[in-house]
Parts: C-alpha cells; sequence; structure tokens
C-alpha cells in the first residue's frame, strides 16, 4: 500500500514508572513482543513498506530495536532533540522532511497503542482520504480522555474532558489517523506559523483543532467498529493490553487512559 508510516516515539514515558525499566514506553514489552514492534508488524501485514519513527528519549534503543528494516518495512528516524521541553506535535513536525522525501499519504499512529490488527485495516479501507479513527464505546463517567466531536461524518472539533460534557462526541481519539498528501502539506505549513508563533508546546490533537478552526480543515471521523485497542500509558494497562491479545478483554479500549506519547 502506498503510504508512508509515521510514528511519534520521542517520549519518556514516565506514568509507567519503573516497568519500562529506564526504556521507552514504546519499547515495552506486551505479550513477550515491544508494543513498537507489534506496530511494525501490522504495518508489514498490511503492506506498508515505509515508515518514519521521530526518536528522543533514549533515541539509541529504539535505533538498537528495529534498525533499517523490519520485514518488508524500511525505517528511517528523525529527531525531536527537544522531547523534555516539548509535546508531541512538536515531534509530528519533526517528520516532515522525512515526509518530504516521498510526499505519499500518511498512516499515522501513536507509538504506544497496542491493537488488533483489523482496527487497522478498517482505516486503511475507509474511502475518505482524511480519517481519524474514534472509539464511541467511551465510558462517559470516566476521567478526562482526549474526544472527537463530529457531525454527518466530519469532525467539528478535538477536546479533552468527558464525553458526557459534549453532546456532539462521536468518541474517544485512538491515535490512528490517515491524512492524504494535500492534508500533510498543510498541516505542516500550518505548524511552522503556530509553533513560530505560539511556541512548540502542542500536543497534536490541540494542533487538529486550532487548524480545523482556523483554516476548515475537517477531515472525516470512522466507529472503531468495536475493535479492540489500548493506549498504554499506566502499568494496569499492560494487563488490558495483555489480555486484549488474548482475546479476553471487552472489545472496545475506550475505557483505558487515552493520553498520546509524545
Amino acid at each position: 500500500m502506498s503510504l508512508h508510516a509515521i510514528i511519534p516515539a520521542a517520549g519518556m514515558g514516565s506514568r509507567l514508572g519503573g516497568l519500562a525499566g529506564g526504556a521507552p514506553k514504546s519499547l515495552l514489552p506486551v505479550a513477550g513482543r515491544p508494543i513498537l514492534l507489534r506496530a511494525v508488524d501490522a504495518l508489514e501485514a498490511a503492506g506498508i513498506s515505509r515508515l518514519t519513527v521521530v526518536v528522543g528519549y533514549q533515541a539509541w534503543r529504539i535505533r538498537d530495536a528495529l534498525g533499517e528494516r523490519v520485514g518488508t518495512v524500511a525505517i528511517d528516524y528523525a529527531h525531536n532533540d527537544d522531547f523534555a521541553s516539548t509535546e508531541h506535535g512538536f515531534s509530528l513536525y519533526c517528520a516532515r522532511h522525512a515526509w518530504a522525501r516521498s510526499r505519499l499519504p500518511v498512516l499515522f499512529m501513536d507509538a504506544d497503542n497496542v491493537f488488533v490488527p483489523a482496527l487497522l485495516a478498517r482505516l486503511l479501507a475507509a474511502p475518505q482520504p482524511d480519517c481519524v479513527l474514534v472509539d464511541p464505546g467511551l465510558d462517559s463517567s470516566g476521567q478526562d480522555e482526549e474526544l472527537v466531536l463530529g457531525n454527518a461524518g466530519r469532525v467539528s472539533g478535538f477536546v479533552r474532558g468527558r464525553a458526557r460534557d459534549f453532546p456532539h462526541c462521536v468518541g474517544a481519539f485512538v491515535g490512528m489517523n490517515r491524512f492524504g498528501a494535500a492534508y500533510m502539506d498543510r498541516l505542516f505549513a500550518f505548524m511552522q506559523e503556530l509553533f513560530e508563533r505560539e511556541g512548540r508546546g502542542f500536543k497534536y490533537e490541540r494542533v487538529f483543532h486550532r487548524m480545523l478552526v482556523e483554516q476548515g480543515a475537517a477531515p472525516a471521523y470512522l466507529d472503531s467498529g468495536d475493535l479492540g485497542w489500548v493506549n498504554v500509558n499506566h502499568p494496569r494497562d499492560v494487563a488490558r493490553a495483555e489480555s486484549l491479545l488474548a482475546g479476553t478483554t471487552p472489545s472496545s479500549g475506550a475505557s483505558a487512559s487515552m493520553s498520546s506519547t509524545a
């Protein structure tokens, strides 16, 4: 499939405490295989052969784990040297030069998600060129989450809060997105202007929201179809992810913490 995958994996993952042993969170083993390598396996199975990983904290560990190729997936690296003082919106921006060499449509996904392969297949099969996955199975009584607002198939906002407080909430933000080349071109140009104007402390969900509000760039949203995923942020999420892979958890991953990695 002619897509350029981008995975930001520059952050420290401090909320896992000592569980990651000081290594980047994306290298935490789940059911015997690091989270990031599981994602690369899924890319290979989907026929995606080009991947840029954004590294920062202990970048050498990720380089050693992945190298320049995993199976049929060729891997290059972009660096966020300021990972400790920026947010993952800037990590995505650090991949702009790598993307400019291909200018392909992008599959953009978090480095700390464990998911069933069918979820990726669902996103790739969507007819819309610009699309974000949402999970409508969110427990609305839970803590603040990254949410997507929408109407008639189009995103109207990216917010953080409780689903019950937003009547137009269509689900939790899964952290798996597919964007066409035109959207990416526009996004990187918007990021440059935004960061120069207001600094680099933006999560990428806030960047998407600002671009939507200021420029009307509204991607489509796609229901996750009750397919399982877990965003691994806390030690309890590891057990949930392993249960998911073993087929023993409810299909929705939205009751897990949703905050994305840097």
